[in-house]
């Protein structure tokens, strides 16, 4: 007799976080900043939050944030306004973007503005 075998291909999507490029700071004022960046890739699997955090007190986690900006949407641009900074105080900053495998976050922003140098931690003027 003669056998035949089948077989079944199955793609399946990865289970990456996603990934997070382009961030930018600019427009410093006293009290606020302009933050943006990109979610390039959701790494397969559903964005179901994305934002930034910012703090005063260092690094901040998504999770024990001093401050948190929630955004709608998946993969693409997102930018908002950090409003009531103190002046002359420093800023870390991260935007972020969350899928069943795990937490993204980018930070350390490139500062889009001459006040600025281009550090971690963003001063305030």
């Amino acid at each position: 007799g003669v056998g035949y075998s089948a077989y079944v291909i199955i793609k399946t999507r990865s289970s990456a976080k996603a990934t997070i490029v382009n961030m930018t700071a600019r427009n410093p004022s006293p009290s606020t900043l302009d933050v943006s960046a990109t979610v390039s890739a959701d790494g397969g699997a559903e964005i179901t939050e994305r934002g930034f955090v910012y703090s005063s007190k260092g690094t901040p986690s998504v999770e024990e944030c001093e401050k948190k900006i929630v955004m709608k949407g998946t993969v693409g641009e997102i930018g908002t306004t950090l409003t009531g900074l103190t002046g002359y105080s420093n800023y870390s900053i991260g935007a972020y973007a969350i899928n069943k495998n795990g937490t993204a976050k980018k930070t350390d922003p490139s500062i889009d503005d001459p006040a600025f140098p281009e550090t971690k931690t963003i001063k305030n003027k």
